[in-house]
């Protein structure tokens, strides 16, 4: 990039001019690509003391995945101005193709979200004895 960024009275951002003469001027587009992908599992146990003694009280379990695949394209760019190139005894336009908006120099080719998965689960491990059903019962009568 070669540019020359201005600030307006008011503060924005705003191509500045730039001037300069060269025999050749070649550009190329710069891509640019990011993935991340994070996965992770886990559980839990949980225990207490309860009338009937000892106990696990729930068991837990946790999953996910996610992850991002972001892919963009910074443009080649020479900021607004004069600019002279030898293109006139050669024949070919040099700047053609390249981006003169310093403040518009990227674009988005992909950005999707990737994996998606997130899974908690957790069982109450009295619903396994008469005496843990029982409780859960005598529980939910004082709920209601």
């Amino acid at each position: 990039m070669v540019s020359k960024i201005d600030t307006d009275a008011d503060g924005n951002l705003i191509n500045g001019k730039v001037n300069f003469t060269t025999d050749t001027l070649v550009t190329h587009d710069l891509i640019n690509t990011t993935t991340n992908d994070q996965r992770n599992v886990g559980g839990t146990l949980n225990g207490g003391q309860g009338k009937n003694g000892a106990s696990i009280n729930n068991a837990s379990i946790q999953a996910g995945h996610t992850g991002q695949e972001y892919q963009s394209i910074t443009k080649a760019t020479v900021g607004e101005g004069a600019i002279v190139t030898s293109d006139i005894t050669s024949g070919q336009d040099s700047l053609a193709g390249v981006n003169r908006d310093a403040l518009n120099t990227e674009t988005v080719i992909k950005d999707m979200q990737t994996g998606g998965l997130d899974l908690n689960a957790t069982v109450d491990t009295r619903v396994f004895t008469d005496a843990g059903r029982a409780e859960i019962i005598g529980e939910q009568k004082e709920l209601v």
